[in-house]
């Protein structure tokens, strides 16, 4: 081949020779599967390899070849966390219920604080006390109410006139405690 390099004649000589060939040497199987050429002689030499007697490498016998003997255990795309005994499989599903647990435990506590600086939950201890308040106002207005209308009803003995007597003091009473004292009890 006059006319051409060295570096042509060996390019073209080698694309010629690729369909023909299957088998692959070491540093193209190395190019094909992204490694470097001293891990395939390490594979090689481990036999993970199969090669040929020419020393060149069939890449279909060795990438079945490498599949099969693969170190499972160092295969990034494994799923680690798989329980492999019974025993295991329980405490792993207990481990993911309480990790459910605290998951959702710490979201409802999130949700609380939230709550909370809105303004939307107020203080148990705050409440109570507050609730017991406007009971006794409440109390001392109805009983308050005997001692206030005893002078009119001493000489009253039409029974429907005691009646409307007594209902209107007690509705006296209970509207005195209006929303807006009760609003206020509770607020302070």
């Amino acid at each position: 081949m006059p006319g051409k390099s060295a570096k042509k004649r060996r390019k073209s000589r080698t694309a010629e020779a690729a369909p023909e060939s299957k088998h692959l040497s070491k540093s193209a199987y190395a190019r094909r599967i992204n490694v470097s050429p001293q891990y395939v002689g390490r594979l090689v030499k481990q036999g993970r390899i199969p090669v040929e007697s020419d020393g060149r490498i069939d890449p279909v016998k060795a990438d079945l070849h490498l599949r099969a003997t693969r170190d499972k255990s160092r295969d990034p795309y494994r799923r680690s966390s798989l329980p492999t005994s019974k025993r295991d499989q329980e405490d792993a599903e207990a481990y993911r219920k309480a990790r459910t647990l605290e998951q959702s435990l710490k979201t409802e506590l999130l949700e609380i604080e939230v709550r909370q600086k809105r303004g939307e939950l107020v203080d148990r201890a705050e409440l109570t006390s507050a609730a017991f308040v406007a009971a006794r106002t409440m109390r001392d207005a109805v009983l308050g109410v005997p001692r206030r209308i005893s002078g009119a009803l001493v000489g009253e003995t039409n029974q429907r006139k005691i009646e409307n007597i007594l209902l209107a003091e007690l509705t006296a009473a209970l509207v005195s405690l209006t929303e807006s004292e009760l609003r206020r009890l509770f607020e302070s």
